[in-house]
C-alpha cells in the first residue's frame, strides 16, 4: 500500500496497540515524509516495539527456500525489545537472520537497499542472498 495510506490503514484495524510489529512494506511510492521510514509511521500508529524485515526478500520464493543448499539470509533491523521475536520469526521461515541495526536507522537504510534489490531481480528475477562471515559459506 502507499506510504501515505498505511495510518488510514491500520487506525481502521483494532487491537494492535502496544503490540510487537514487523514491518514487511517496501517502498513503491512516496513515503510520508513525516516519518523517517515506514516502520516509523506504523510504530507511530501502534505503539509497540517495531522491526522491519522480509522486506528484501522475494515472497515468491518463499516455497523454494527448503531446497536450499544453505539457508538464505535476512536482512532486519529491530529495537531492542522486538529483536527476539523478529529474529525467530527469520529463523521459523527458513532464514538466517542478519541484523542491520536499530530501527533509527536500520529501517531507513533497508527501505534504501529496495531499488539495489529490485535492479538485480531485473536482471536475473526474484534471487535469494546469504551474508557469511569466512568459513560459513
Amino acid at each position: 500500500m502507499p506510504g501515505q495510506l498505511i495510518g488510514q490503514a491500520l487506525s481502521g484495524v483494532s487491537g494492535l496497540a502496544g503490540q510487537v510489529t514487523i514491518d514487511c512494506c517496501n517502498l513503491y511510492t512516496e513515503r510520508d515524509e513525516r516519518f523517517l521510514s515506514s516502520s516509523h509511521q506504523i510504530k507511530a500508529t501502534i505503539g509497540g516495539p517495531t522491526a522491519k524485515s522480509f522486506s528484501t526478500n522475494f515472497a515468491a520464493l518463499y516455497e523454494q527456500i527448503v531446497a536450499q543448499r544453505a539457508r538464505p539470509s535476512n536482512f532486519f533491523a529491530a529495537e531492542p525489545a522486538a529483536r527476539e521475536i523478529a529474529e525467530q520469526l527469520i529463523r521459523d521461515a527458513g532464514y538466517d537472520p542478519v541484523f542491520v541495526g536499530d530501527l533509527d536507522p536500520g529501517a531507513r537504510l533497508l527501505e534504501a537497499s529496495s531499488p539495489l534489490t529490485r535492479a538485480i531481480a531485473g536482471q536475473q528475477g526474484p534471487f535469494f542472498y546469504r551474508y557469511a562471515t569466512p568459513g560459513e559459506l
